[in-house]
């Protein structure tokens, strides 16, 4: 499993985080670890103001959709900027909740009797392809010729779910990228498939901000604190689902909140140190 994360800075040398560890290691300490009940709690709380906010956005594009003065229609893009950030916050925060919890499912299965925690995992990570911001890019290329028509594939793929969630992209926030994938017996390169296949085409059609762009902006191109015009993907992560019952060289990724410094089974690790 490997994290890796970059954070540049005009004037300032690039900062570089990495962490690597094998998966037999991480899903051992994990077993041990206890619910995180503190998390599912917070994960609630942020989808009941997120609730509350979507409310006071339709409101406010109720009341602002017909005046047609000046002011009247920077409020009324002000008030789309808003809802578009807050619909992009909360299925951000939710495929987070489900990368985490695919995560945990993985680690929990257990050694002696697997096939049936193996297919759960498989289930949860087919829901994570279905999300607004999760991707399933089918299976690497194995064969002489293959590569291309992988890389139109992706193409294609990005291209229809920015057509079909118009308010999800491109994001407004920094996003970083998630990669679950079944490992296959011939070794796949997927460091150098993902670089030069995957990230090119997500950040050609996707123009990642390397800052959060102003949520209210009072125009429609957003143009406020944070506006950038170079694409940016704040980290990558990779985690192997060895011996989950689907295609080998299956791979999904997901988009993920670009605030993050630490992998999802680092942060469980953590978490099970301070108990």
């Amino acid at each position: 499993m490997l994290y890796v994360r970059v954070d540049e800075f005009p004037d300032v040398e690039p900062q570089i985080y990495f962490a690597a560890q094998r998966s037999a290691v991480i899903r051992d300490e994990m077993r041990r670890m206890p619910d995180d009940d503190d998390f599912d709690e917070v994960h609630r709380d942020q989808q009941l103001d997120l609730d509350f906010r979507m409310e006071s956005a339709d409101e406010a594009i109720a009341d602002w959709r017909n005046d047609t003065s000046e002011l009247g229609q920077k409020l009324y893009a002000m008030a789309k900027r808003s809802k578009r950030f807050d619909l992009q916050d909360s299925v951000l925060k939710t495929t987070d909740y489900l990368a985490r919890s695919l995560v945990h499912s993985y680690a929990a299965v257990p050694p002696r009797c697997p096939h049936q925690f193996l297919e759960l995992t498989a289930e949860a990570l087919d829901r994570l392809a279905f999300m607004p911001y999760g991707f399933n890019l089918g299976q690497l290329p194995s064969r002489p010729g293959e590569t291309e028509a992988f890389k139109e594939s992706v193409h294609t793929l990005v291209a229809d779910r920015m057509a079909r969630y118009p308010y999800l992209y491109p994001p407004d926030m920094p996003v970083g990228v998630t990669a679950f994938f079944v490992p296959s017996s011939s070794g796949k390169d997927l460091d150098n498939i993902f670089r030069q296949l995957v990230v090119p085409a997500l950040v050609e059609h996707c123009h990642f901000p390397r800052e959060l762009r102003h949520p209210y902006a009072m125009s429609e191109d957003g143009a406020g604190s944070g506006a950038t015009t170079l694409p940016h993907i704040a980290f990558v992560e990779g985690i192997a689902l060895k011996g989950v019952p689907r295609p080998p060289g299956t791979v999904v990724i997901a988009l993920s909140g670009g605030q993050r410094y630490e992998s999802w089974w680092q942060m469980a690790l953590d978490r099970d140190r301070r108990f």
